[in-house]
């Protein structure tokens, strides 16, 4: 019998640790899954729904239940939309404040870095 890490290797594919690839949540409406399903993450719509704390982006978390506080719920059942996204990361940058007061996005080039990823944990 397949583990659960096994399972999802084998339905969703192998990720590649050489571009720190994982797979990461997006919490949203029933109608930006269906825009970003069509077509792709809209950098213009960056912090419409809920801010930029990190700067402009795209915003993943690695818990389900992370991604579920930016999900609407919609419809009779009050349910909510959220996706699973693999995610090439890169090299990132970690930022462990809870409230950054520099320019990550500035700070993640000249790091030559290619994400960032918050750690609200460490904060």
């Amino acid at each position: 019998q397949l583990g659960r890490p096994e399972l999802v290797e084998l339905v969703l594919g192998e990720l590649d640790p050489r571009c720190q690839e994982h797979w990461l949540f997006h919490g949203t409406t029933e109608a930006a899954v269906q825009g970003i399903s069509d077509r792709e993450f809209r950098m213009d719509f960056a912090g419409k729904h809920r801010g930029t704390l990190y700067g402009k982006g795209v915003y993943l978390a690695e818990c389900c239940s992370k991604a579920d506080e930016y999900a609407e719920e919609e419809g009779e059942g009050g349910l909510c939309s959220m996706l699973i996204c693999r995610v090439a990361l890169g090299q990132i940058l970690v930022n462990q404040e809870s409230r950054p007061t520099n320019d990550l996005s500035e700070l993640c080039r000249s790091s030559r870095c290619h994400s960032v990823c918050g750690d609200r944990w460490a904060a």
